[in-house]
């Protein structure tokens, strides 16, 4: 009896080595599983409707005093400025006409530059008139608002 004994505390039962064999399994699956997810890029290929982000949109730029725009799109306007160096109070201004072109209503948020899209001076800043902040835009209306750059504190 105590070989027996001995065997069967040394050999794990049928059942036990089923189920520790569905466990192994089971952990082998979900790791080989998760490294596919995590190597593979996802492609969604759908249609779908939406509607773009720009409902408000520029319709004409129009140069002022001091003011350069050889392109400007839909949401955007690229220009250069170009102010005195002797004179800190002179400014520079473009107008600038934008349309609801969605048929919900639409609210003027502002304009906003961007430090790595070629914005180089710092000491220049712009003011916008002509519309306010949260201004509401109604389907199919057009707005028109001035930008003026002047120096910042008046100062070169």
């Amino acid at each position: 009896m105590g070989i027996l004994e001995k065997r069967q505390s040394v050999f794990v039962t049928h059942k036990k080595r089923i189920f520790l064999t569905c466990i192994a399994l089971a952990t082998l699956l979900l790791g080989v599983g998760y490294a596919q997810l995590t190597q593979q890029t996802l492609f969604i290929n759908a249609d779908a409707d939406n509607t773009p982000l720009e409902d408000v949109v520029i319709t004409s730029v129009t140069s002022g005093n001091n003011v350069s725009v050889p392109t400007y799109t839909s949401n955007s306007v690229n220009s250069t400025v170009t102010l005195s160096n002797s004179d800190p109070t002179d400014t520079a201004s473009m107008t600038i006409t934008v349309y609801n072109n969605s048929n919900v209503n639409q609210y003027f948020l502002g304009a906003s530059h961007e430090n790595g899209m070629g914005y180089t001076n710092q000491g220049i800043v712009y003011t916008i008139s002509g519309i306010d902040e949260e201004e509401l835009i109604e389907p199919g209306e057009s707005k028109t608002f001035t930008v003026t750059f002047s120096y910042k504190d008046g100062q070169l």
